[in-house]
């Protein structure tokens, strides 16, 4: 019995590492972890921390504080707003991307349908035989 209170907590000191590593470094990406804790993103993984509730909220937590803050540096004209785009981009969510990308979406019976890019046809000569 005593083994598995052992592993058990050692996985809860492990799981504060990575929050406190998050919430310190800013991090907003489950990739970043091993960066800043002595385990490989595969075993992260594969003790399915990245399902983790907790840790789900402070990567969250801080993809919604960049977002804030670029929407503020937006508003104040205070940065270079295409790498401030760029980078909201990286931290965005699907329906974030769609609104700022410049295709419009349009569905046609629920079913997205892609507008062709612009063609330009140069027209052919007709000769006149006459």
């Amino acid at each position: 019995m005593k083994p598995a209170s052992k592993s058990k907590k050692a996985m809860d000191g492990l799981i504060k590492k990575i929050i406190r590593a998050i919430e310190v470094n800013d991090l907003c990406f489950m990739c970043e972890i091993p960066l800043f804790v002595p385990y490989s993103l595969r075993y992260l993984y594969d003790k399915k921390l990245h399902e983790l509730q907790d840790i789900k909220v402070a990567l969250d937590k801080n993809k919604i504080n960049n977002k804030m803050q670029y929407r503020r540096n937006w508003l104040n004209f205070t940065a270079a707003p295409t790498l401030q785009i760029a980078g909201y981009k990286l931290i965005a969510t699907e329906d974030e991307l769609k609104r700022l990308s410049n295709k419009p979406e349009i569905n046609i019976n629920n079913v997205p349908v892609e507008i062709p890019k612009r063609v330009i046809y140069k027209a052919k000569k007709e000769k006149d035989n006459g």
